[in-house]
């Protein structure tokens, strides 16, 4: 192949690469911005991220054909058949055919690892020292390991601790010579050409581009929130005097009344979050149980219910100007004025409490209806009591003060004690503002911060979001659950509220991404008839969802089961829930009041979305295992496991925790049946609690 003949197809794939890169970053912002995803744009979306992949290896190794002509050729064979291979599986109904990931596995090996030798190839023309020659060595020995566990009789089924050690150890020495090689191959390359022209004046505008987006996003992005009294009108004008005079009087008490609350508010927020700190420390937690969260979000909806009350009473003083009476207009001012200031004054302290407990600050930030909280409510006031205006305009209403103070004493507005009482609480206001006031470079950095945060998580979460429920739904081989109809049947008269399910799908793709052989769990909440025996119909978390939960399921059946599925937390029927082929189901040792607290907890979360990150620090979306940490915390007991930094409650674990305490004095995890299916016979038997402890030690990946 000549020269020429490389040059157009090396051009040809650099368009190719481009157009896919393009359609890719298309078709993911349209996915974000919509908020949704369908079955043809993932296709899409998939079909040209494979492109871009493939052209990318295709043209790295196009370029070195000169140099290891055969390489090349292998090489190329192998990207074809992968692509081939890929492009099945994303739009033809084959992801059940085992043999086709097979082939799959086997072409992408050999395609990835030909085209990283042709590139420390390139990068070592003339030399061969032994950083060199170990590298590929180390290159051949990682892809032969790979291209050896894809020859499994099971696809990537049964590895050993010590195959991971070899990956682990080869590819930390590929990644370390490569980053070694490379590093030499920049230093000593030829300086590039000097730029021309054109070139000069297309980044030159470029450049001006980028600096006005950059200019507009910072700004958007850390812009103070508009103070809420330059944005309503005065509620006073129009309004007779004499109204206003009883109402400002009534006031008056009601402000007193409120400041003694929010003052008690804010120092029970310091302790709490004191005592929290500490239990969290001593038992190396880093997030808060479910009960400590019940505790700061009801401290938290106090505090800002109180709040409320006091902006409320600012707000409607604000528009003192309305007032015609001299001396009903100052006694409005004071107290519109007492009562900002009091706002200020504990927000500040608020703020000041948590702004460097990144675990408070997040859950204070968290949306939860129950409690009528707002996501972003601790940033709302973070930016309150350090925007500019807020800042600007108490010092322009404690300058009006100042200059009326002396006048409105001796002139009497309010009784002596009633207007000592209003100057203690400005000047005290006043005095811790001026004190204690956060910079305004560190609010304006922080506030970016949050917003750059808060821009680059949501498109990657929906991404995210995407990617998981797409994997989710592949099922690497299409076969019938191995527990039938009839068996779930036979089987719902065993279960009770409260009992904990254990399911397993075999040779679901998800499956390779999460640990150990149990990947789900549900929680078995029973009839309608169940609900009226514990006596919580009539409980307000599940008398609200009531009618939802007497609609039948999508199967026809009634709701039994409330679960954490791709689509959210949502009722579901047991026969549908049960489908699977393996099952296990523990029944909690505790009271009846105790199940009864558990059940009405699923409700309150039922309709919460999906968690795809896993998180068990945050509650305002569930995956599966939460929904059962949660509902039975303080019940129950689990231990938490860290995953990948993040502490979590694996469905295995749950499994575990009733092994471990089953021959133990009163274990909290009762058994109750375990269906055990059997790809050989192709049916599910009923098998022992042995059996069930037996179960972990399975591996986890796709099939049995």
């Amino acid at each position: 192949m000549n020269t020429d003949h490389v040059k157009s197809i090396r051009r040809c794939l650099r368009w190719v690469i481009a157009v896919s890169l393009v359609a890719s970053a298309g078709l993911l912002t349209w996915a974000v911005m919509a908020k949704a995803s369908d079955v043809v744009r993932t296709h899409f979306l998939l079909t040209f991220a494979g492109l871009a992949v493939g052209a990318i290896l295709a043209y790295i190794q196009v370029g070195a054909i000169h140099r290891s002509p055969r390489l090349v050729y292998v090489g190329a064979v192998a990207i074809v058949a992968s692509q081939i291979c890929y492009f099945l599986l994303v739009w033809s109904g084959w992801t059940s055919e085992s043999l086709l990931w097979r082939i799959w596995w086997l072409t992408m090996v050999p395609s990835i690892a030909s085209t990283h030798l042709m590139i420390l190839r390139a990068a070592t023309v003339g030399r061969n020292d032994l950083i060199e020659r170990g590298t590929k060595i180390c290159v051949y020995i990682l892809g032969l390991l790979f291209f050896g566990f894809g020859l499994y009789r099971h696809l990537l089924h049964g590895l050993l601790p010590v195959h991971k050690w070899f990956i682990f150890l080869f590819a930390g020495l590929v990644l370390v010579g490569s980053l070694i090689i490379w590093r030499q191959w920049a230093r000593g390359r030829a300086k590039p050409a000097p730029m021309s022209r054109g070139v000069r004046v297309a980044w030159i505008c470029t450049s001006y581009v980028v600096v006005l987006v950059a200019g507009w996003y910072l700004g958007r992005s850390s812009a103070p929130p508009p103070s809420v009294f330059d944005v309503l009108p005065s509620a006073l004008a129009g309004v007779p005097p004499e109204r206003i005079n009883v109402q400002v009087r009534l006031d008056l008490d009601r402000l007193k009344m409120l400041t003694v609350r929010v003052e008690e508010l804010t120092q029970r927020a310091t302790v709490l979050d004191e005592q929290l700190t500490q239990r969290s420390a001593a038992d190396g937690r880093t997030l808060y149980l479910p009960k400590e969260e019940d505790q700061i979000r009801r401290m938290f909806m106090s505090f800002l219910s109180v709040r409320t009350a006091l902006l409320r009473l600012a707000l409607t003083y604000a528009g003192f100007e309305a007032v015609p009476d001299p001396d009903l207009k100052a006694r409005c001012f004071t107290v519109g004025y007492a009562a900002a200031m009091t706002v200020f004054k504990t927000s500040l302290k608020f703020v000041m409490t948590y702004e460097d407990s990144p675990m408070a600050r997040a859950k204070l930030n968290e949306a939860e209806l129950r409690w009528d909280i707002r996501a972003g409510m601790f940033d709302q006031i973070y930016g309150s009591v350090t925007s500019s205006r807020n800042l600007d305009l108490a010092a322009e209403m404690a300058a009006y003060f100042e200059s009326r103070r002396d006048r409105w004493r001796e002139a009497n507005i309010w009784p002596t004690e009633d207007f000592g009482w209003l100057e203690t609480v400005i000047d005290e206001g006043v005095e811790y503002v001026s004190e204690h006031r956060i910079g305004r470079a560190r609010a304006w950095m922080e506030r970016l911060a949050e917003r750059v945060k808060e821009d680059a998580y949501s498109p990657a979460y929906a991404a995210q979001t995407m990617i998981a429920r797409w994997i989710g739904d592949v099922r690497i081989v299409e076969q019938d659950p191995l527990i039938t109809i009839a068996q779930i049947e036979s089987i719902e008269t065993l279960l009770k509220p409260g009992d904990i399910l254990l399911e397993r799908r075999n040779w679901s793709l998800s499956n390779a991404f999460l640990p150990g052989f149990w990947p789900h769990a549900a929680l078995y909440v029973g009839g309608i008839d169940d609900l009226r025996r514990l006596g919580i119909v009539e409980k307000e978390a599940v008398k609200e969802k009531l009618e939802e939960y007497l609609t039948p399921a999508s199967d026809g059946r009634n709701h039994t089961v409330i679960e954490a599925v791709s689509e959210g937390v949502i009722f579901n029927s047991l026969t549908h829930s049960m489908h699977t082929d393996h099952i296990a189901v523990l029944r909690p040792r505790v009271s009846k009041d105790q199940i009864a607290h558990a059940i009405v907890e699923a409700f309150r979360h039922q309709g919460k979305p999906y968690d795809f990150e896993f998180n068990f620090e945050s509650s305002d979306k569930l995956v599966c295992t939460e929904l059962v940490y949660r509902c039975y915390d303080g019940i129950l007991k689990f231990d938490l496991i860290t995953i990948a930094g993040r502490q979590t409650l694996p469905a295995l674990e749950i499994v575990h925790k009733f092994a471990k305490e089953r021959l133990q004095p009163n274990p909290e995890l009762e058994f109750v049946l375990f269906l055990d299916g059997n790809r050989d016979t192709g049916k599910a038997r009923r098998a022992s609690p042995d059996d069930l402890c037996e179960s972990t030690g399975r591996p986890g990946i796709f099939s049995e």
